[in-house]
């Protein structure tokens, strides 16, 4: 019994490994917002600047040359929905030097609209060789109180080709066997 025409193809994608840099803790509150128990809230006499700083320092300092991505979990009252995003920053702000901020990279803001917790995912593009010592979350919405736990910081690591090996013609395990090593 003979075996022939054996076909072999790998295809070539593109593979990420993604590494969690741990959770930030948005417990800072600053301008006039609020944050109790993981329910923060945009009140309407706080400042147009007013956020959450993380107070996780462990995080520091971030660097996303692959990108990465911010994952939560979040939930509104019933009927409600608030817009949250992020702000990563090269140090923290500073009167004396305001610029110290930069680079910065501000992320798109999802819509949470639902009472029942759900994950969302804020993709954050590659940020070349820029670092960051300072993370924010800001809350575009006011006078909705939003449940947000389980902040991740996650970070593309790696990005690789896989190689393509392909045989273009059937080949018999005889004529395999042959080939010099």
């Amino acid at each position: 019994m003979a075996i022939s025409n054996i076909v072999i193809t790998i295809s070539g994608e593109e593979v990420s490994l993604d590494e969690s840099l741990g959770f930030a803790d948005f417990s800072e509150a600053f301008g006039g917002t609020t944050a109790v128990d993981e329910v923060y809230t945009y009140p309407e006499g706080a400042e147009s600047w007013g956020g959450f700083a993380n107070m996780n320092t462990d995080l520091y300092p971030m660097d996303f040359p692959y990108g990465g991505e911010v994952v939560f979990t979040a939930a509104v009252g019933a009927g409600e929905s608030a817009d949250v995003r992020f702000r990563f920053e090269n140090l923290p702000y500073s009167d004396a030097d305001p610029s110290r901020v930069e680079p910065s990279y501000n992320t798109e803001a999802v819509s949470v609209g639902t009472d029942v917790a759900t994950e969302y995912r804020i993709e954050i593009p590659e940020q070349g060789e820029n670092t960051f010592e300072s993370l924010i979350m800001y809350l575009d919405t006011r006078e909705v109180a939003v449940t947000i736990t389980g902040i991740e910081i996650v970070k593309k690591v790696h990005r690789q080709r896989r190689m393509c090996r392909c045989l273009e013609q059937p080949i018999s395990l005889k004529r395999l066997a042959e080939r010099p090593r």
